[in-house]
């Protein structure tokens, strides 16, 4: 069997970054790998996230994956249900699905040394990998402005 055949390979992050990757580790024969995303759906931000008005603001075709060509696009512009959809249909047919640990988080990546990493869960438990990719995407930690005033503002607001 050939090591890629063997490596425990560990992509952290569901999103366009953690699909992509994991889909090429596909087609290179890696056979053990997992998808850990924290949601409970792939996706990224595209999931995650559903304020009043979310649309993409660059034309939809820079959403689509290479190897799952998108020409049905409803607009040049399109909102986030139509890139979620697109992103989960993508994985599905790509058939990363059985790779997915959705609702899984990963609090920590230790290198144990000898090519051995261990991933703390959220559920506290631990899993030993050979290799481990970190696709976590830049919009995983809020980040809220300091507005005087805020605590006692009573309206809407959102925050992505």
């Amino acid at each position: 069997m050939a090591e890629r055949e063997r490596l425990k390979v560990a992509v952290i992050g569901g999103g366009p970054l953690g699909l992509s990757v994991a889909r090429e580790l596909k087609v290179g024969n890696f056979a053990d790998f997992t998808i850990f995303e924290a949601a409970n759906a792939v996706g990224g931000t595209w999931h995650t996230h559903s304020y009043p008005g979310l649309a993409c603001d660059v034309w939809a075709h820079s959403y689509t994956f290479p190897w799952a060509r998108n020409p049905d696009w409803s607009a040049n512009f399109v909102d986030q249900p139509e890139i979620e959809a697109y992103i989960q249909r993508a994985a599905k047919e790509a058939g990363l699905m059985p790779h997915l640990r959705s609702g899984t988080r990963v609090d920590a990546a230790d290198y144990q040394g000898g090519g051995v990493w261990q991933l703390t869960l959220g559920d506290g438990s631990t899993e030993q990998f050979g290799a481990v990719i970190s696709c976590i995407g830049n919009q995983f930690t809020p980040l809220l402005p300091q507005v005087p005033g805020m605590e006692n503002f009573t309206g809407e607001s959102w925050h992505s």
